[in-house]
């Protein structure tokens, strides 16, 4: 399979997250709206030069949990408490907070350390591990 190459990309709602490789891992671009505006990006020579394999649209609400640095690999997202099936404490790398903030912890159960994380207007990518 081949991926797409462009240099610029419109972007007329949501808040895309954009992948130099496969099973959304390498480089990654993160594209949203302006002021509720559309925008277009210009993407940079060294993201342009490398084909386009995975994109993926962000929630409009809630939290998102990836299980690599740099919102890459497997995703958990949620608007609500949530219990997830299996321990992502070892998985969780990065995280992006769409809305809200939220308590997560350490062990399963809402047991152990807890943590705060909470949306800004300036800048709703807040953790990387």
């Amino acid at each position: 399979m081949h991926g797409v190459s462009i240099s610029q990309i419109a972007i007329e709602g949501g808040q895309w997250l954009l992948y130099n490789n496969r099973d959304y891992s390498g480089s990654c671009a993160i594209l949203s709206l302006k002021d509720s505006k559309p925008v277009i990006y210009s993407l940079s020579k060294d993201f342009a030069k490398d084909n386009i394999y995975s994109i993926r649209l962000l929630p409009e609400q809630g939290i998102v949990l990836f299980e690599k640095e740099n919102y890459q690999g497997r995703i958990w997202e949620t608007t609500k408490f949530s219990n997830f099936e299996r321990n992502i404490n070892v998985g969780a790398r990065s995280c992006i907070i769409m809305s809200d903030e939220f308590l997560l912890y350490h062990e399963a159960d809402f047991n152990g350390k807890a943590f705060k994380l909470a949306y800004t207007d300036e800048q709703n990518v807040l953790y990387q591990q």
